[in-house]
């Protein structure tokens, strides 16, 4: 591969999504299933996706974490504060 459009592309990679998420009809999902298994495109996009969707419920558990101010450049120095940037 050379890495051009042509060979990154699948028509049957959008349907990749409703797969994952259990949206496909019965036919629909089987289908899928079956070029899934020959087309490396779409295989690709599934564990992508499958690991996305593993992700979304730990990240929900997760504490937000306020930032260090001493690592911040000033403009976001006053939005990790809680203050408004003033005009000049």
């Amino acid at each position: 591969m050379d890495g051009s459009a042509a060979e990154i592309h699948c028509a049957h990679t959008p349907q990749a999504a409703a797969y994952v998420l259990g949206e496909l009809s019965d036919a629909e999902r089987e289908e899928f299933s079956r070029h899934v298994r020959s087309c490396l495109i779409c295989a690709h996009e599934v564990d992508l996706l499958e690991a996305a969707a593993e992700a979304v419920p730990l990240l929900a558990t997760r504490q937000p974490v306020a930032p260090d101010p001493a690592t911040l450049d000033e403009p976001q120095r006053g939005r990790a504060g809680g203050r408004q940037p003033q005009a000049p």
